[in-house]
């Protein structure tokens, strides 16, 4: 495991100040750790700032390295494991999360359905419009959640402010959708 960005706290704690919504992913090596002891890794660095506070998205997990699946029977029990367990532990801090699963289009074909329970943040640099294309332009066979809630149309876009080039993402939705489903809520035990 690597250590966490040193921009990571100061980027988290400012961007919230400023209102901005703000989300931690972990980039996965499946491979290499089990997804209890990557989920561990990832919420001792991260867990302090998912919080209920109206501006907290739910994590996401990176998957992009294909070399097995230390403690599960597939990539997508190893997914489903390390989700499990990061809602176990946003939910003993009294916060409740739907993780986000990014990959590339083509990639999503080592999921199976199973993964469909977890947001979908799909790349694919396919020069379409982002708001009117859609990331499963290629490979769309694995396509295993039925949509796209997230999509990383580029890695060569630009922002005012920010010198060099910064990855482009569309949310597939409306900002109340936006909050309705991704943004980290306290955690409700039962009948409201």
């Amino acid at each position: 495991l690597t250590s966490p960005n040193a921009n990571f706290v100061p980027n988290m704690v400012n961007g919230k100040a400023a209102g901005v919504y703000m989300a931690a992913y972990h980039y996965a090596f499946p491979g290499d750790n089990s997804p209890q002891t990557e989920a561990n890794y990832f919420w001792n660095l991260a867990g302090p700032y998912i919080l209920a506070d109206g501006l907290s998205l739910s994590p996401m997990l990176d998957m992009e390295v294909w070399t097995g699946h230390v403690g599960a029977s597939s990539y997508t029990d190893w997914a489903n494991q390390w989700c499990n367990a990061v809602i176990a532990k946003a939910a003993a801090q009294g916060v409740e999360i739907k993780p986000i699963i990014y990959t590339s289009a083509c990639m999503a074909c080592n999921f199976n359905s199973g993964i469909a329970q977890w947001g979908a943040f799909i790349a694919n640099y396919n020069g379409q419009n982002p708001n009117t294309g859609t990331p499963w332009s290629a490979c769309s066979s694995c396509n295993r959640w039925g949509t796209w809630h997230f999509w990383q149309y580029t890695d060569t876009g630009s922002v005012p402010g920010i010198s060099g080039n910064v990855d482009r993402d569309m949310y597939n939705g409306s900002v109340t959708s936006l909050v309705n489903n991704w943004v980290a809520k306290p955690l409700t035990t039962g009948p409201i």
